[in-house]
This record gives C-alpha cells, sequence and structure tokens, in this order.
C-alpha cells in the first residue's frame, strides 16, 4: 500500500462518450494510497491518477504482501481499517456535495487542505465540488470581494 509522503494526488474519471473529466477524490500527504475501486469492463468511464505537485511515495513490491501479512497479523486489521477510512471519506464527500451549497463546500475544503490552491486547477477542484468552473470562479471572486 503506497504512502504519500509528499504532494497531491488526484483521481478521477473519464467518460467515454464525452471525453469529460470528472474529479472523484484527492490523496494527500501523510495518507495511504488506498486501491482503486474495482469497475465492471461494462463501465462507460476510465479511472485515472495523476500526481498534482512533485511527490514522493513510499511503496513496496506487491510480491512482498504475504510475507507482511505472516510477520504482522495486525496488519490484515489495519488494512480494513484503512479501507474503511477511505469509503468514509468518500462518502462523506458525496453528502457534501448533495447538502452543502457550492461556497460552503470550497470553504471546507481549502480549510482543511490549503496546499490544493497551489497546484490543483480550478476545473479539478469544481469538478471535486461538483460545480462548474465558471461556478467556482465567481464564488472565488464573491469571497476575495469579502
Amino acid at each position: 500500500m503506497p504512502f504519500l509522503v509528499s504532494g497531491c494526488v488526484r483521481v478521477g474519471a473519464t467518460d467515454h462518450e464525452s471525453e469529460k473529466e470528472t474529479t472523484l477524490f484527492f490523496f494527500y500527504a501523510g495518507e495511504f494510497i488506498m486501491p482503486l475501486p474495482h469497475f465492471s469492463q461494462a463501465a462507460s468511464f476510465d479511472i485515472f491518477v495523476e500526481f498534482l505537485a512533485a511527490a514522493e511515495v513510499l511503496d513496496f513490491e506487491s510480491k512482498h504482501n504475504k510475507v507482511l501479512f505472516k510477520i504482522f497479523p495486525e496488519m490484515l486489521t489495519i488494512s480494513k481499517k484503512l479501507h474503511t477510512i477511505q469509503y468514509s471519506a468518500f462518502m462523506a464527500h458525496l453528502e457534501k456535495r448533495n447538502i452543502l451549497k457550492g461556497e460552503q463546500h470550497y470553504l471546507e475544503l481549502i480549510t482543511a487542505h490549503p496546499e490544493l490552491l497551489g497546484f490543483c486547477r480550478l476545473e479539478y477542484l469544481a469538478s471535486f465540488l461538483g460545480l462548474e468552473a465558471n461556478s467556482l470562479s465567481h464564488i472565488r471572486s464573491r469571497l476575495l470581494k469579502r
């Protein structure tokens, strides 16, 4: 399981028909990069991973997994907890997209992860928040005027 020491990783999907990209989630420095969800081959989109800034990742070859789990039996519990954390974070994000207004969701995101402002394109943030880029641009300019 790779560990992101520094940088930021964007996980997205590209629709086969429209070729439109959607940002699904981000991994931040200090987090494990969990395996991507497995989707049916019939899915109409491709999943991709993009490093948004210079990143340092710690990992080991997957062939060592069996040994790691044998030496450290608690790795199974840790792995399950990490997957639960990732799933919970993704579900919380979806809930916020559906409940919070765009401005409130944006403010929460940049308060929690201000580093995104330095290296994440506006379109990526907008997509992640469920907004159009021009809507997020209006929100940002309105906030700057305050």
